[in-house]
């Protein structure tokens, strides 16, 4: 048997609600389910049923209902009410109630929609009087519901709290909160000037209902949407023309590592992919060939606050990570050397998309933060070609088959070599025919320098196994 206070005031059993036909009975079952597992004492039971002076026989009547409620009871050996001194109990597993239910999910800020959704109506709903348990529910409730969209307005759903909280904010115009709430979900969006007229319509309500200035709490709001918009980190260099795409799946966790051997194209999938990504908070990148850890994390802390920066590498790790904590980024980590490298680099929130490319397996990232790994090995023929025609064009690789086949086999598969081939044959845009005729010579003559062009794309160790 379960129990509902969180609407009207029901009992189900097996699956079937239980018909609570009078008003008495509610209002008792409804004080004991409150306070279950507790004694309520009769005197507290004789209030709730009557808001002025109780008739001679309210102890009568309170039994009557208690002995209705054991009868509806008794198919539930796990349930019972007993008699104790100075009222009854209600004893019960307290998982079978609603209310219960709510609070246990509720303290688990990913849980809070669900525990909403086992809200049915407005609380007590058809019991008469026990305004102040109403009152104290419903209050419960819209706290329980501002935690709620404060959670999700802070894990990058500002967007989709703006109808929900402009709804609220009319109908509970005096919960500084909720104004609070929907001005930084607009904030967040990008719609500065909606959030400071928020502000300007939450001032007007409060003073004209009660005569006070807004709190400091909504003060702090509206100095924070008063601060000029940061613009949003876009740093990803450019992706490279001509890309050829590979059949390649980078997996949905929080951190993919690409890795394979220079020049393979680790670098150029991955600006590929992030550029036609859309993530609302930006896209962060650091050359880890270029600068060390705290360098490359001064770097992106500079970018993401104005405040002064922490001088101690793990307190400046620590400011990262808070900064980015449920922002929707994607950061991608070009040329890491080792796992010790790029961890301090790590977002601590997973609404952040990471990509590492490296040389190295990066194996410690797999164990320790379970990331994807993706690695790139050699071109096909059919995919060396389309690179070729994507960068020569079509006309010009149709005929001379026989050059670009040698120089395929040659490049053995590296992007690179066949980029570097591509370049030696046209260092500009064709214009003529005379610059077709000269393309076709410089592409049999270039397969001759092309074991050269190779031998630097080849020489780092291949990745292993």
């Amino acid at each position: 048997m379960r129990f509902g206070v969180l609407g009207t005031v029901v009992a189900w059993h097996e699956g079937r609600e239980i018909s609570l036909s009078s008003t008495h009975q509610r209002t008792v079952l409804a004080m004991l389910l409150l306070q279950h597992n507790r004694v309520v004492p009769l005197e507290k039971l004789i209030d709730a049923l009557w808001d002025s002076e109780p008739p001679p026989t309210a102890r009568n009547i309170v039994q009557g209902a208690v002995s209705h409620l054991r009868a509806m009871l008794a198919p539930d050996p796990e349930i019972r009410i007993l008699h104790r001194l100075p009222g009854y109990v209600l004893e019960t597993p307290a998982e079978r109630v609603d209310l219960t239910a709510f609070r246990s999910l509720a303290t688990d800020p990913e849980r809070l929609r669900e525990a909403l959704m086992l809200w049915r109506n407005d609380p007590l709903a058809d019991v008469p009087g026990l305004h102040a348990q109403r009152a104290a529910l419903d209050e419960e409730r819209l706290a329980a519901l501002e935690r709620c969209l404060d959670h999700e307005i802070h894990t990058g759903k500002h967007r989709e709290t703006i109808p929900e909280l402009t709804v609220l904010v009319r109908a509970h115009p005096l919960r500084e909160g909720l104004h609070g709430l929907l001005m930084r979900a607009l904030h967040q969006a990008g719609r500065g000037g909606e959030a400071l007229q928020a502000f300007h319509d939450a001032r007007r309500v409060l003073c004209d209902e009660t005569g006070s200035e807004p709190g400091p709490e909504l003060q702090t709001v509206f100095q924070q949407v008063l601060q000029p918009c940061r613009v949003l980190p876009r740093q990803l260099p450019a992706a490279l023309p001509g890309f050829v795409n590979r059949d390649v799946e980078l997996g949905d966790g929080p951190i993919t590592v690409i890795t394979g051997r220079e020049g393979i194209g680790k670098t150029a999938l991955a600006l590929h992919w992030g550029h036609r990504q859309s993530f609302s908070d930006g896209a962060l990148f650091a050359d880890l060939t270029l600068r060390g850890t705290v360098e490359s994390l001064r770097g992106l802390v500079s970018t993401l606050t104005d405040s002064p920066l922490p001088t101690d590498g793990h307190a400046l790790a620590a400011l990262y990570r808070s900064l980015l904590a449920g922002k929707r980024m994607l950061v991608v980590l070009d040329n890491a050397q080792s796992a010790r490298q790029v961890i301090p680099l790590l977002p601590g929130s997973d609404t952040c998309r990471v990509l590492i490319t490296s040389r190295d397996r990066l194996d410690e990232l797999a164990v320790s933060h379970h990331a994807t790994r993706v690695q790139l090995g050699p071109w096909s023929d059919s995919e060396s070609r389309d690179l070729l025609v994507a960068r020569l064009g079509d006309d010009l690789i149709g005929s001379e088959p026989r050059a670009t086949a040698e120089i395929i086999q040659l490049c053995a598969g590296n992007p690179r070599a066949l980029a570097k081939v591509a370049c030696r044959v046209r260092p500009h845009l064709p214009r003529t025919a005379a610059d077709h005729d000269a393309e076709r010579w410089a592409l049999k003559r270039v397969r001759r320098s092309t074991p050269d062009l190779v031998a630097p794309a080849s020489s780092t160790a291949r990745v292993p196994a």
